[in-house]
């Protein structure tokens, strides 16, 4: 196969992840309502699911497809990378200002993906987290 294939191949399944991606975000966040909002909206504590899978089970779903994403990503620039030199190369005709603009991108990247795993969650009490989310939530009804 030929690298222009190959290329569009990646791009067509980039966007169907992508859109994969989007949409069990959006199922997670709209529909399959976490407990707290599920006794609101339903009035009672029912368990919500979507094709028999639950909240947690899609979240699953849309880590494992966003990690697939990154992953195809990579390879896309990596098959990209001559471009990306290039216009890299036509927009910043300085080598300082190449450098700076890489160097930032690098620490960016390390700082937002590995970053997350040396956070320290907050630990709250379970009734006043759930104290704290009912105000919330009627404090949003009021309006």
């Amino acid at each position: 196969m030929n690298k222009s294939i190959i290329n569009l191949l990646i791009d067509i399944i980039l966007l169907v992840l992508l859109c994969l991606i989007t949409s069990i975000g959006l199922l997670i966040h709209y529909v399959l309502l976490p407990g707290y909002k599920v006794n609101l909206a339903y009035e009672r504590h029912v368990d919500l699911q979507f094709l028999g899978l639950d909240r947690h089970q899609w979240g699953d779903i849309h880590l494992y497809v966003s990690l697939l994403f990154i992953l195809l990503i990579i390879i896309h620039v990596v098959l990209h990378w001559k471009q990306i030199v290039c216009g890299i190369n036509r927009m910043l005709k300085i080598q300082s200002a190449k450098t700076i603009v890489i160097a930032f991108l690098l620490a960016f990247m390390l700082i937002t993906i590995l970053g997350v795993f040396f956070i320290q969650p907050e630990k709250i009490e379970r009734s006043r987290k759930m104290k704290h989310r009912f105000e919330n939530t009627n404090t949003q009804n009021r309006f």
